[in-house]
């Protein structure tokens, strides 16, 4: 699947508008990320590493360290 494919198909799922435009964004090592323009919006979509020697569930850690501050107060 394309991003521009993954993109429309997960705005759909929002009740969006198919995007405009998918711009890939540079850097990153182990993803790929875009920004999805759609109408008034932009949106980020980001496609990460996978590979059977390495099954670590990237998008799990990330979210775990997104919520680690909310979580765990510091003094």
């Amino acid at each position: 699947m394309t991003p521009t494919e993954a993109a429309a198909s997960l705005l759909a799922q929002l009740g969006k508008p198919a995007p405009k435009d998918v711009l890939s964004l540079p850097g990153g090592r182990n993803n790929r990320v875009w920004r999805v323009e759609c109408g008034t919006e932009a949106f980020l979509l980001k496609s990460y590493f996978w590979s059977e020697s390495d099954p670590r569930d990237r998008l799990g850690q990330e979210w775990a360290f997104l919520r680690f501050p909310s979580i765990h107060r510091l003094p």
